[in-house]
């Protein structure tokens, strides 16, 4: 029985030996075959980069389904850096402009599917409307499928796309239907669905926003049943709704500690079974506004009386000797207390990540929770959520006070050393 080891591929190393049984097995083999070769070349090393004398030979390939592979998986096609101090730059080695150039439309068209295309490579400064307007409809298709849109996020270019009411880019409904579906189909935007709420923006707001609103079925329900959110802009969209297929979605895209949307999910007899399945409680409910102010100004007063302590103590010393101890003695509370904040911080993160470590071992090992503990988990993270959320803004107060307290230190530290 042969054993399966890890070792570096075998076209890690691209010498002449090598080059020659590539070359070799390309120009002998089928259409699948001379596929298998590049994608073999494509995994071998971190830059996936195909040799020259191969990525000449599928850049002139009869086959237009071999260049067609090569547009969309090609990560680095430019060979014209001279490979020794005494070559000249040489344009003709850039193959990616070979490939814009392709007699196959569809080719072409691939080049705007492939994140490693130049073009697509970068974020910054990039005139996003003007590119797109610049390509044609099948181009078009090809970059709403784009895996870098998980990097690229949710920009001006997709929000125009998704809202009827913007004519800027001339489109029709279904010009904006075909991309729209492009666009959720595309599995970098399947990678972000994964993404935690804090790290969505303003635009994912919007997006969801004007969700409601768009005239075609299966992008809303596409777009509800996948893409990321906060659980106030599900809620949100969730009232905008009325078709129930439509509220059915959003509710399959929750959490358990999603509490508004399937708070409302709940009292919807229609939609009453996908809230418990999720695990929802009805009598779990999130603190109201009022409450949260007050909580968070309960935690403040402890930094003020302390703030109004250090100031009155260090208006009554009377030496530089009594100064210099006072504030060492505020600088060691200082010290101490952002010790405990940093401990407390790194505690409820490591929390986090080894509650989502052991769901991952549980989803590989094929542990199945009964429903009790499923219900239990299901609270345990909606009571960590809402203590990680208060938690973060109780930290921008004590931040302030923080500041604050270091301003009186420092003050009076210099004061008690120049006078």
């Amino acid at each position: 029985m042969q054993k399966t080891v890890n070792r570096t591929p075998r076209y890690a190393a691209q010498d002449a030996y090598i080059l020659e049984e590539i070359r070799g097995r390309y120009l002998n083999g089928t259409r699948q075959e001379r596929l298998d070769v590049l994608q073999e070349l494509n995994e071998a090393s971190d830059d996936g980069s195909i040799p020259f004398e191969i990525a000449v030979l599928a850049v002139e390939d009869p086959d237009r389904i071999v260049r067609r592979w090569l547009a969309q998986n090609a990560k680095e096609l430019d060979f014209t850096a001279p490979t020794s101090g005494k070559e000249k730059p040489n344009a003709e080695r850039d193959l990616w402009n070979r490939l814009r150039a392709d007699r196959d439309p569809f080719v072409r068209a691939a080049l705007h599917e492939n994140s490693n295309y130049p073009p697509h490579q970068t974020t910054i400064f990039r005139d996003w409307e003007k590119e797109f307007t610049e390509l044609n409809a099948l181009e078009r298709l090809a970059f709403m499928r784009n895996p870098g849109w998980e990097m690229w996020g949710v920009n001006s270019l997709l929000l125009k796309i998704f809202d009827i009411g913007d004519s800027s880019l001339g489109l029709s409904i279904d010009e904006r239907k075909a991309l729209a579906l492009a666009y959720l189909t595309n599995v970098g935007v399947e990678a972000s669905r994964e993404w935690h709420d804090w790290e969505l923006d303003d635009n994912v707001k919007r997006l969801w926003a004007i969700l409601p609103k768009f005239p075609d079925f299966d992008v809303q329900w596409n777009a509800f049943r996948y893409l990321g959110a906060q659980d106030s802009w599900k809620a949100t969209a969730f009232k905008a709704t009325t078709d129930l297929s439509l509220r059915q979605a959003i509710l399959l895209n929750t959490t358990e500690t999603d509490i508004e949307t399937l708070a409302l999910g709940y009292q919807d007899e229609e939609c009453r079974g996908i809230a418990s399945q999720k695990n929802y409680d009805p009598l779990w409910r999130k603190p109201s506004k009022v409450w949260r102010i007050v909580g968070h100004v309960w935690a403040g007063i402890g930094d003020v009386a302390t703030f109004a302590i250090a100031i009155l103590i260090f208006s009554k010393v009377d030496t530089n000797f009594e100064r210099l101890v006072v504030t060492l003695l505020v600088y060691i509370y200082l010290t101490l207390d952002d010790s405990i904040s940093s401990f407390d911080q790194v505690f409820r993160e490591t929390m986090a990540v080894v509650d989502e470590n052991f769901s991952r071992l549980r989803s590989a090992t094929g542990v199945k929770l009964s429903y009790d503990e499923r219900r239990d988990l299901a609270k345990q993270r909606y009571e960590n959520r809402e203590a990680f959320s208060k938690a973060r803004t109780n930290y921008y107060i004590h931040s302030a006070f923080y500041i604050l307290m270091w301003i009186v230190v420092v003050y009076n530290l210099v004061s008690a050393l120049l006078v």
